[in-house]
């Protein structure tokens, strides 16, 4: 009796979810993943207005972010709507032909699609940001950025800074360094959770801003 209780059970477990079940919980994922996305920006202090340089391949941060969001897509997979079993699973990737796709094998492409379009919004990348929760310091000062070569294709820059003694190489977007190559600019180096990365801005942008700043708090004391 307890055995047959035990197999209708598991029955039960393995049954899948109606599609109400199914669009409540695909909301209530995604409305996590948004709250983790936004305090992810909040907390990261790379989606501001300095521009970005990554130790790393700035196409491979891409490519590392898509990796994250489909291992968190397989996730809400196995954990969420209860694909747990490997045919479940595959049942997501096959082709229907004219009869068209099921609606609940659409809803978790449409979920799909939705957190690839959070992953293009999080600027510079989410491997970026996330690398960026961790924010020491390694340098901060003026340095001229010498061109190191370009990067893996015509978007990409590659750059060097020499600081005491030491030399840090970084890769940019040509459109945002074209104009500031083997020029002096202000740069912060950090260390990351996992590279190093720096945020940069031209050093007459940073003069100017300091001495608004001093202007500001001149006024603030009369």
């Amino acid at each position: 009796m307890k055995f047959k209780k035990i197999i209708a059970r598991k029955a039960e477990q393995e049954q899948s979810l109606n599609f109400t079940q199914l669009i409540v919980r695909s909301l209530l994922f995604l409305l996590g993943l948004a709250i983790f996305w936004i305090l992810l920006l909040i907390t990261s202090n790379v989606a501001k207005e300095e521009l970005f340089l990554s130790e790393i391949p700035i196409v491979y941060t891409w490519l590392i972010s898509l990796l994250l969001v489909i291992t968190l897509w397989f996730v809400y997979l196995i954990l969420i709507t209860g694909d747990n079993t490997l045919s479940k699973i595959l049942r997501n990737f096959k082709l229907y032909g004219t009869f068209g796709i099921p609606s609940d094998v659409g809803l978790k492409w449409w979920t799909a699609f939705i957190m690839i379009v959070c992953l293009y919004f999080s600027p510079p990348s989410l491997y970026s940001n996330i690398n960026a929760l961790y924010h020491g310091v390694i340098f901060e000062g003026k340095a001229i950025l010498s061109e190191d070569g370009r990067g893996r294709d015509n978007r990409f820059v590659r750059v060097s800074v020499e600081s005491r003694g030491e030399q840090y190489r970084f890769e940019g977007e040509t459109k945002q360094f074209g104009s500031l190559r083997n020029k002096e600019v202000h740069i912060t180096v950090y260390q990351g959770l996992f590279s190093k990365y720096a945020l940069v801005e031209p050093a007459v942008m940073f003069n100017s801003g300091n001495f608004l700043q001093e202007k500001r708090q001149e006024a603030d004391h009369r």
